[in-house]
């Protein structure tokens, strides 16, 4: 019995060692492979895997355990990534070079690529993996129409701000854009590069992206404070934007040769044009530069279900062009990327509106004065026949008085009660949003922050408001 007792004890301990050698054997592995990451990373398939096999193991059997660690690590990698891939140096037969795809045959990952390569879609829903071999400065062929190539463009006196919104981007396909957008654009054009970050959570775009951008003069960020979505993310953009163009992309693009002027030039000789350059194609796998034939020409439309949908150029519009090389007019864009004039903009929008500055079911909140937006959502509010300025089931409110009216004093939105009082409000010939339990206005604060209460006064254009009803309402100070 005692035999068999040691027996049994001795297997134990043997298996105990084993695992434990197994498990400090992977970790160093891994910490090997995140130290020695860089631009063009390249792992050891057949080390991991022959060595595994040593111990009669197969590396399949550990996956679960390498996806935990690997998870872990995964920000640091792309940490220690920011300061390895910055060199302007093209290796014209490197991955990704001229637009060529990135194929990857997963059937020769090791169990640390496979895993990287699946994190890749799962946390950005395309090929980070890919991504990452492809240099920041990767050369692309110029596609454009042969005749665009030749074409002279008389000097453009506008400077462009370009703002590129992001929530959690990956990091190589950020850092492209930007260099991108650097690397061709003439440098008398290019006034900056905003970028607002709306509330990323991922390490890799705190402390590393301002360590990174540092070295990139003409590129900022802003950062919100909390989730506030693309429409808002854009207009605190804007809000710093020192050109005369406010240019819109999204943050996983890759500007060609030649891809600004054309976007000034019309404004140039007309203010009120919004220019959409042609959205061509990434392939969210190979990344794949795919471009658009010269001879298809489309413009922006709607399907029967309201959608928007790319249509082929109309004959009218057609008849209209006197040259090929013109812009086409469309009813609508896609709204993802355009040019506008920075006046025109803020002519078109530069009302600011009421903002409850919270979602409809978390009341107790001072509203806010923001921009309008055009977009309903936080804007949107209705005058009720009782004289509630609701949104949902809140409604604004003030309980300050007229003898204590002060800077801090904050309309609110809280639960509609329905009792008028403090939330009963008066728009009246005047213009004004009146608020008879305080006898005072609703105003604007003097640095358009804030919604503030004052003394009603007739000659205060800040105390004069607009109700505009279309399918949504929205009060703007006027």
């Amino acid at each position: 019995m005692h035999l068999v007792i040691r027996r049994y004890t001795y297997r134990a301990t043997l298996y105990i060692i084993l695992v434990w050698f197994l498990i400090i054997f992977i970790l160093f592995q891994l910490h090997n492979s995140t130290t020695n990451s860089s631009d063009k990373q390249t792992f050891s398939e057949d080390e991991n895997t022959d060595e595994l096999a040593e111990l009669n193991i197969n590396p399949h059997d550990s996956i679960n355990f390498i996806k935990r660690s690997i998870k872990k690590l995964d920000n640091k990698q792309e940490q220690l990534m920011a300061s390895n891939i910055d060199d302007k140096k093209v290796d014209l037969n490197g991955p990704g070079e001229m637009g060529k795809p990135v194929e990857i045959d997963k059937t020769k990952l090791s169990p640390y690529e496979l895993i990287k390569y699946e994190n890749g879609f799962e946390k950005h829903a395309f090929n980070v993996y890919a991504s990452d071999l492809i240099s920041y400065h990767r050369s692309l062929p110029d596609v454009r129409d042969p005749d665009c190539q030749k074409l002279q463009h008389e000097p453009i006196s506008l400077t462009a701000s370009i703002i590129m919104c992001f929530h959690n981007e990956a990091w190589s396909v950020l850092l492209r854009s930007i260099h991108s957008i650097i690397n061709r654009s003439p440098s008398h054009l290019l006034k900056e590069i905003i970028l607002v970050d709306d509330f990323s959570d991922m390490e890799h775009l705190k402390e590393p992206l301002d360590e990174y951008i540092k070295h990139l003069k003409i590129v900022s960020i802003v950062r919100q404070k909390q989730r506030e979505g693309l429409i808002r993310s854009r207009l605190a953009g804007a809000a710093v934007a020192k050109g005369d163009v406010i240019i819109f992309l999204d943050s996983h693009i890759e500007a060609t040769e030649g891809w600004l002027e054309p976007l000034l030039d019309p404004i140039l000789q007309n203010r009120t044009f919004v220019v959409t350059p042609v959205i061509e194609t990434i392939d969210d796998t190979t990344f794949k530069y795919m471009p658009i034939p010269v001879t298809v020409i489309s413009t922006g439309g709607f399907d029967w279900n309201l959608q928007f949908d790319w249509h082929p150029m109309s004959d009218r519009e057609r008849e209209r062009r006197k040259h090929h090389l013109e812009p086409i007019r469309t009813p609508t864009m896609a709204g993802g990327l355009f040019a506008i004039s920075k006046s025109y903009f803020y002519e078109l929008g530069s009302y600011f509106c009421v903002d409850a500055n919270t979602d409809p079911k978390h009341f107790n909140e001072p509203v806010i004065s923001y921009p309008c937006h055009n977009e309903g959502g936080n804007q949107f509010f209705m005058l009720t026949k009782i004289g509630e300025i609701r949104r949902d089931h809140g409604c604004l409110e003030y309980s300050g008085g007229i003898a204590d009216i002060n800077k801090d004093d904050k309309v609110l939105v809280l639960s509609c009660h329905g009792k008028k009082g403090n939330q009963y409000w008066i728009y009246n010939e005047h213009n004004q949003i009146y608020h008879p339990a305080s006898n005072s206005c609703m105003t604007i604060s003097d640095d358009d922050q804030h919604i503030q209460m004052q003394v009603c006064d007739l000659d205060d254009a800040a105390h004069r408001w607009s109700w505009t009803q279309r399918l949504l309402n929205e009060t703007h100070n006027t």
